[in-house]
């Protein structure tokens, strides 16, 4: 004779159906939100993934899943004492893990994430980990991005506001040599036959010419100059300019200029040129 037990086993079938519906959903929306899930059992040192946990650490679902030791070790090595610090606090202090680090994948591949997550404690004990992972790398990329475009218009901002004080500056030292221009001509004027004076004042007039050039290509620098147009030579500017463009790039580069002989007249404002 045959002794024999059942059992109905309907509840339990209803209850793994209703899991894998509820597994298969949380893979869904995981992969449309692109937000991983997953969690730790402390005891069993087990840990189990959602498909897109997969996809943004890099491996193949189904692969065995890094216990929690082989875990940090796929962080950038700056950041394992910040992320294994963050695991202890939430499971010796009940603090919520919430972080930001740069990870590589399997395939060598760097990434960024952010990471949450919170306890699930018995009697106090932490007992599990349960989480979210999120590959924040294009974020990072951009933010990288709008930094570096902050950072270009404030350089253009304080290039603008230099342009500004040196056209001011220009315009107040343009009065003053017109000044000393005007007085040292009439001394000039008054000056007879071989004075001792004469050649002094002459090689004032000179040097202040030379200041108000300089005073013109601030003002053309500053874009607060009237064009004035005149006929020249392009090689004579270029070769006026090279001892102060020289000072300018400093002693560390070499100025190595190439002039055409045969370049013809322009017509132009020698000081935007």
């Amino acid at each position: 004779h045959i002794i024999a037990v059942g059992r109905d086993i309907t509840a339990r079938k209803a209850a793994e159906k209703a899991l894998r519906a509820s597994e298969a959903l949380l893979n869904e929306v995981g992969q449309i939100a692109k937000i991983g899930g997953w969690e730790m059992d402390l005891e069993t040192r087990q840990a189990k993934w959602t498909l897109e946990t997969y996809r943004i650490i890099g491996i193949e679902p189904g692969r065995p899943i890094p216990g929690p030791d082989e875990h940090v070790k796929f962080y950038l090595p700056e950041y394992r004492e910040m992320v294994s610090k963050a695991m202890f606090e939430l499971i010796e202090e009940d603090k919520p893990l919430s972080f930001e680090a740069q990870y590589k994948t399997p395939g060598g591949e760097e990434r960024w994430c952010r990471a949450l997550g919170r306890a699930i404690r018995e009697d106090g004990i932490a007992k599990r980990l349960v989480g979210t992972i999120q590959d924040i790398t294009g974020q990072k990329e951009t933010q990288e991005k709008m930094d570096l475009l902050d950072a270009q218009l404030r350089q253009a901002q304080k290039m603008e506001a230099l342009g500004t004080l040196a056209g001011g500056i220009a315009h107040d030292f343009n009065n003053i040599l017109s000044a000393i221009i005007g007085y040292s001509e009439l001394s000039l004027d008054e000056l007879h036959g071989q004075s001792p004076l004469k050649r002094n004042l002459e090689q004032i007039m000179k040097s202040s010419w030379r200041a108000r050039n300089l005073v013109a290509q601030l003002l053309a620098y500053s874009r607060k100059q009237v064009l004035e147009l005149k006929a020249f030579n392009i090689n004579d500017v270029v070769s006026q300019n090279l001892p102060m463009l020289e000072r300018i790039i400093g002693e560390d580069i070499e100025l190595s200029t190439y002039l055409n002989s045969e370049a013809g007249i322009v017509r132009a404002d020698l000081h935007q040129i």
